[in-house]
């Protein structure tokens, strides 16, 4: 049956913009989930904003990913006999305006730090944890594919992290997990209200995407691909 209903899913991530949609959608769909996120602020909003049932099945973990004590946390709660059936990596923030040539080189280590470390470390974590038929989807966006002129590190880190993904897949070819990244091509806006075109998206509808990914049973074709996902309606494989 392709639901997520009972099952466990862990979400590095799981409280920021985009996290937060997908948080949401597998709890509505009757997952329990586990989230990572380095902000306790955003933690706090989206635990006030569900019913006790949902809370129920809600798990946190304040930490950031990456650093010794949060890697710490998140291993030892990853290994408590837990059977996970799917992760995602929805990890990064967006990145100063301006060339590459002008970014702070403060800001430039903590960008570093933040996205392409953070995933990193959580693959290592969280992938060898799935269980036998699980899911590890890792989501990335327009920048993966193309320059963005005066925000391209983010084009840089979204390169760097599908390169992550596409190793993680050929390491894992003969398991029965599949890695795979469903690719954001196109802007997110808060809310449907916000959306400038029928082509942008909202967090609550990449959380109803991915909940249909982990709740489809039959996935293995999906592993080392990449899903590039251009307009609200269009259909996955």
């Amino acid at each position: 049956m392709n639901t997520v209903q009972g099952k466990n899913i862990i979400i590095a991530g799981g409280a920021g913009f985009v996290g937060d949609g997908i948080t949401r959608a597998l709890l509505s769909a009757g997952a329990h989930v586990l989230i990572v996120s380095c902000s306790d602020q955003c933690i706090k909003k989206l635990d006030e904003s569900l019913s006790a049932e949902q809370k129920s099945r809600l798990n946190t973990i304040h930490a950031r990913i990456g650093t010794d004590d949060g890697d710490k946390i998140l291993s030892n709660r990853l290994n408590d006999g837990t059977l996970w059936h799917g992760a995602v990596a929805c990890l990064g923030k967006w990145a100063s305006q301006g060339p590459i040539v002008d970014l702070n080189p403060n800001e430039l280590k903590d960008l570093i730090f933040g996205n392409l470390i953070s995933h990193i470390r959580f693959m290592q974590l969280a992938l060898p944890r799935i269980s036998d038929g699980g899911q590890y989807i890792q989501i990335n966006g327009i920048g993966m594919d193309k320059p963005i002129p005066n925000a391209g590190i983010m084009s840089v880190f979204d390169a760097a992290t599908h390169m992550l993904k596409n190793v993680a897949a050929e390491e894992w070819q003969y398991s029965n997990i599949s890695v795979y990244t469903l690719a954001i091509q196109n802007h997110v806006m808060s809310t449907s209200a916000e959306k400038d075109s029928a082509s942008t998206f909202t967090p609550e509808q990449i959380g109803q995407r991915v909940t249909e990914l982990l709740g489809n049973a039959h996935c293995t074709h999906r592993h080392g691909r990449t899903l590039r996902w251009a307009h609200p309606w269009q259909q996955m494989p």
